[in-house]
Formats: structure tokens, C-alpha cells, sequence
């Protein structure tokens, strides 16, 4: 009997209803503890238990949870169930809290605590809603896996030891479509996205090692998953890896960024970066376009920029008609592999001093060849004007042509300078330059609009203005 808000607590062992859907509520207050087949749509206000034992849960209509929905693969005793997870055959829409429990001791390596949507329905976690993942006890590996479309509008919290694992519905021949528009959080380790049709990610995506695994029907260029970010990746550890992509599109919006580590790896037909990509220091991010030779290109917009390494696999035909910025504040981006500098292409240097990749960038050419085009950016920071006979070690490696246009920055127009490549890219100072401070430094200053234009101007690869 229900007392005040106290808990009713409901057992059901294969309870099914008449055909079609009826609509079931859990009032607040209320525990639903689901042991078989309920054959209603459900609306969950109070406590739902899906508890393995008698059998796996199952509700064949859909489920509107407004509160805490477990998912339960232990007892309360600690023990494990064989039998595991929730299916739900209509759709999730979720405002309030599911949660994927493994906390029970077991030595079962293969274990998974699954959570799976029916084909044809999605799982939609609404703004304001919270899926989240809970640390195991004891020696045994478990898992949790999410198995059909995804819509994360909400927030996601991974807190379990092992990989959360999303997975296409079974049947489902085309793959999965998940899309992250909220925010998922993958605290204690990573997640593997798998089996999708698409993947678009427009929020936050921040953690440990993430998998993005397309839908391939075995032949390349046969991949036909897609992968689009327009929100943030940001890999505080481990590694970002994409396999089986058709196509990557990094959009205007998206920001990738490899903080911690072991960097990240694509594997793709077509890559495309429009965005930011900034790869931190010690880590790589390798472009592989597989045996069929994929393009890549860092297009009008896109910044590839940090103090790792960008690796591009022989084979993968890498074009710059964005900007790459080597250096976090000053610094060396090294690239394995060969990189063609489009008309569009900006290659952007900051120079604070003689000391190469600690006061001035480099763009260090491992191995490859660097062919030269577009713009080669000089922009002199912190003060600091060369003098004549200064050498600025630009380029290390082999380089061929030569760029369109130079531009220099933070020096007064009568500047002289040559661009020696016949080893490597090489800046020597044929004058002594005059620093001109930042235009914001000088409108605060002299109100000197004219710094602003004489900051910006464009002098040739030699001579004077």
C-alpha cells in the first residue's frame, strides 16, 4: 500500500497485455522493478529497475523517463546476472536519469550490461537529461553497450572502467545514425562508436580514447559512413581513431584538439578540414587514405596548427588551402609525408627571436616534400626585429617551388630579406627590420590608424616596397 510519497513496489515476471500499446505510468514516488516482457508504452515519473534474473527485460512500446530508469546487471547481494540488459522496442525519450549499473562482483569477462532501442526508433536523450555509467567492483572485465540510433541532447557520463560501447540495432543493414548535440563526458575510459551509418557530432565530445567505426561493406572505396563534426573533440587522453569513412568533414565550427595521449588516426576516402585542428605537443595525427590513396585537404578556413606531428601515410595526397600554424605560442609542427601548398594556402609563422621552435615557429619536413604555393605568413611578436645577418631556419627538410606572395607582419615597409630553399626554407635578414607594435597596441598608444595599414602590408620575396 502506497503511503504519503513512500515507494510501491511493483514485481513483474513476464507480464504481458492485450495487442497493441497501452499507456503505462510509474507515479513519483513509485518502483517499477521489470523482470520480463511489459507490452505497454510505459512513462516512467517515479523508479524504474530493469533487474535481470527471471528473464531479460523487455518492454515492446516505447519509454518516456522523466526520473531514474536502472539498468541493473547485479543483485543486491553483489552478484552477477548471466543475463543482461533492457530492450526497448519502441524508443526512448529520456528527461531524467539512466543509469547503466555494473557494480556487482563477478569474474565474467565478456560481460555486457546492454541497453538496446528497436529498429526504426531512436534513443533520444532530451536537454536536460543525463545517461551516465557506474564504476564495477571486483576483478571480473564488464561492459556497457548502447545498441541503436542515438540523439544525445543531454549529457552523457561515463564513469565505468571499460569501454562504453555504441552499437548499430541488430538488423539494421545500413548502419546507425547517432548524433552527440549534447555533451559526453568519458571520464575513467573511452568509447567506441561502431556500426553507424553516419556520425555528427555539433557538442562536446571530451575524454579518453574514442573509436569511430563505419558500416563497410569490405571493399574500399566501398566505405560509405560518414563522419561530421561541427562541435568539440577534445582527447585529454588516449586516441581519436576513425576507420571506415567515406568522408570526414571537420565543419567551419568543428574544433579538434589532441591535449593528452597517444593522437589520433583517420581512415578515409575523403578528409576535410574546415575547422581547427590542434595537436598538442608529444602527440600525431596521422591521415590515412588506405590502399585506394584517400584526399585530404585543410580547406579555405581550416587551421591545422599545434607542436605534435601530422603524419600522411604514402599514398594519402594531403593539400593546404587553409592555414597551418605551427607552434603553440612558438613552437615545431613536424609533418611525415608530403604536403602541396595550394593558391589559397597560408603558411603562418610567428618569429620572436633567432632560437628555431623556441622563439620562432617551424614547419619541420620530416620526411616528404613540402611543394610551396600561396602564402608564406612572417608575423614578428613580442617586440622583436631582426637584424642584418640574421637566419631563421623556416623549414627543415626539402621543399620545391616557391610561394605566390609573402606577407610580414610587426616590421615597417623597407624590410630586406632573402628566401634561400635550396635546403629546406631559409630567412635571412638583408636589413635591419623596426618592430611595429600589434594594431590594437597601437591604436591604444598613438591612435595610429596608419600602424594598422602599415602593419598589414605585403612586400615581394626580395627587395623593398
Amino acid at each position: 500500500m502506497r503511503r504519503g510519497i513512500g515507494k510501491l513496489l511493483i514485481l513483474l515476471v513476464l507480464l504481458t497485455s492485450s495487442e497493441g500499446h497501452a499507456l503505462q505510468t510509474i507515479n513519483f514516488g513509485d518502483t517499477l522493478v521489470l523482470q520480463g516482457t511489459l507490452s505497454n508504452d510505459l512513462q516512467n515519473e517515479g523508479t524504474l529497475i530493469a533487474q535481470n534474473g527471471v528473464a531479460q527485460p523487455v518492454i515492446t512500446g516505447s519509454l518516456a523517463n522523466n526520473a531514474l530508469t536502472r539498468i541493473s546487471t547485479y543483485d543486491g547481494s553483489g552478484g552477477f546476472f548471466e543475463v543482461f540488459g533492457l530492450n526497448v522496442n519502441g524508443g526512448i525519450q529520456n528527461a531524467g536519469t539512466i543509469r547503466l549499473e555494473t557494480g556487482g562482483t563477478f569474474g565474467n569477462s565478456g560481460a555486457f550490461n546492454n541497453l538496446t532501442v528497436g529498429l526504426g526508433t531512436t534513443l533520444t536523450n532530451l536537454p536536460g537529461g543525463l545517461i551516465e555509467t557506474t564504476p564495477h567492483v571486483g576483478n571480473g572485465l564488464s561492459g556497457n553497450q548502447i545498441n541503436g540510433d542515438i540523439l544525445n541532447q543531454g549529457t552523457l557520463d561515463h564513469d565505468a572502467f571499460t569501454t562504453l560501447v555504441f552499437r548499430n540495432s541488430a538488423g539494421d543493414l545500413v548502419g546507425a545514425d547517432q548524433v552527440n548535440a549534447g555533451i559526453i563526458n568519458l571520464n575513467t575510459a573511452g568509447a567506441d562508436f561502431r556500426d553507424f551509418n553516419s556520425f555528427s557530432n555539433s557538442g562536446t565530445i571530451r575524454g579518453r580514447t574514442i573509436v569511430l567505426y563505419g558500416l563497410s561493406n569490405g571493399i574500399q572505396p566501398g566505405d560509405f559512413s560518414t563522419i561530421t563534426n561541427s562541435g568539440l573533440i577534445d582527447m585529454t587522453a588516449g586516441n581519436l581513431t576513425t576507420l571506415n569513412q567515406d568522408t570526414f568533414t571537420n565543419t567551419p565550427t568543428g574544433q579538434i584538439t589532441l591535449t593528452g595521449g597517444t593522437g589520433a588516426l583517420a581512415h578515409f576516402n575523403s578528409w576535410v578540414n574546415q575547422g581547427g585542428v590542434t595537436i598538442g605537443a608529444g602527440q600525431a595525427y596521422g591521415l590515412n587514405g588506405g590502399i585506394f590513396a584517400g584526399i585530404a585537404e585543410n580547406q579555405p578556413g581550416g587551421v591545422i596548427g599545434g607542436a605534435g606531428s601530422l603524419n600522411i601515410v604514402a599514398g594519402t595526397t594531403f593539400t593546404n588551402n587553409g592555414t597551418i600554424a605551427p607552434g603553440s605560442s612558438f613552437g615545431d609542427l613536424t609533418v611525415l609525408g608530403s604536403v602541396l601548398q595550394g593558391t589559397n594556402g597560408i603558411l603562418d609563422l610567428e618569429i620572436g627571436g633567432t632560437d628555431p621552435g623556441v622563439t620562432h615557429d617551424r614547419l619541420v619536413m620530416d620526411t616528404g616534400i613540402m611543394t610551396l604555393g600561396g602564402i608564406l605568413r612572417l608575423s614578428f611578436m613580442d617586440g622583436f626585429a631582426p637584424t642584418t645577418g640574421q637566419e631563421f631556419d623556416l623549414i627543415p627538410g626539402t621543399v620545391a617551388d616557391a610561394f605566390d606572395s609573402v606577407e610580414i607582419l610587426g616590421l615597417e615597409p623597407g624590410f630586406l630579406y632573402d628566401l634561400d630553399t635550396s635546403s629546406g626554407l631559409t630567412l635571412t635578414a638583408l636589413s635591419d627590420g623596426v618592430f611595429v607594435p600589434e594594431p590594437s597596441t597601437a591604436l591604444l598608444l598613438t591612435s595610429g590608424l596608419a600602424a594598422l595599414a602599415i602593419g598589414r602590408r605585403r612586400i615581394s620575396p626580395r627587395g623593398t616596397l
